[in-house]
């Protein structure tokens, strides 16, 4: 008779069982590139990395945060992209001086244009909704709640001939009180120049055409009629707060840099 006592089969046994498995693995699914980024961004607006200070290495932010240092890489290559932080080999990351000194970014620019060319400025509201930005633009405004990312279309006139188009997405989290009722009367630049100081923004600018930008009906010109684009992010402090594309009637000449 066989009495050899059976071990129990520890191959079988489900791995990481428990709450306390179960919360680790939910920390670690929290760890995302973009998770390390807020926390970072959290830490420049309370400035416990002021403006000009470097910050900690990559491998000492991945291991402060439980997470890899591949992540934490592209947290900080997104922020400087943006400009948030300068990066050099050798150096280290260190925050923009740019987070500190800030500039009037909100400035009503396309009515200066307008109207330094001698030419009545005009404004006229196309309307507002919720709900519409892709992934990639909640991404780019680091919202939590897509809901509150609002898209509003604008046109500017020039002497009540076509001049831009512009498309926007605002968190609203950041400015509730920029409604469609106010933008009905008054354009988002001077609202944001009167009630909020930007103090960073991204500028990109390139060629299109106005029906790639969905933008040749409120331009009144060919789908083909080749444009000039101006894509810009403005931030309050470490946070992202409207992602603007500017689209100019092929006649208009733009001056560059604009912004």
């Amino acid at each position: 008779m066989d009495t050899t006592t059976k071990r129990p089969d520890r191959a079988a046994a489900p791995r990481d069982s428990g709450p306390h498995a179960a919360g680790a693995r939910a920390v670690r699914r929290a760890l995302t590139w973009q998770s390390v980024q807020r926390e970072i961004l959290a830490r420049i607006k309370r400035r416990v990395y002021p403006p000009g200070d470097l910050i900690p290495t990559e491998e000492q932010l991945a291991a402060e945060m439980g997470c890899a240092r591949a992540t934490v890489n592209r947290a900080l290559t997104d922020l400087a992209d943006r400009g948030v932080v300068e990066r050099r080999r050798r150096v280290g990351t260190r925050v923009a001086l740019a987070m500190e000194h800030g500039s009037d970014l909100s400035r009503p620019v396309l009515r200066t244009l307008i109207e330094g060319e001698g030419r009545r400025f005009g404004y006229r509201f196309l309307g507002g909704r919720a709900g519409s930005a892709t992934h990639a633009m909640l991404v780019r405004l680091m919202a939590r709640e897509p809901a509150r990312v609002r898209e509003t279309q604008a046109m500017f006139l020039a002497d009540d001939h076509a001049f831009c188009h512009e498309r926007r997405f605002t968190n609203m989290a950041l400015v509730p009180q920029m409604t469609d009722a106010v933008l009905a009367t008054t354009c988002a630049s001077d609202w944001l120049w009167m009630r909020s100081r930007l103090t960073h923004a991204e500028i990109r600018v390139s060629a299109s055409t106005a029906g790639q930008e969905q933008a040749a009906e409120a331009l009144e010109c060919a789908q083909e009629a080749p444009v000039i684009v101006y894509d810009t992010c403005s931030w309050i402090d470490a946070q992202p707060l409207t992602s603007v594309r500017y689209v100019f009637h092929p006649e208009v000449v733009v001056r560059n840099p604009l912004f």
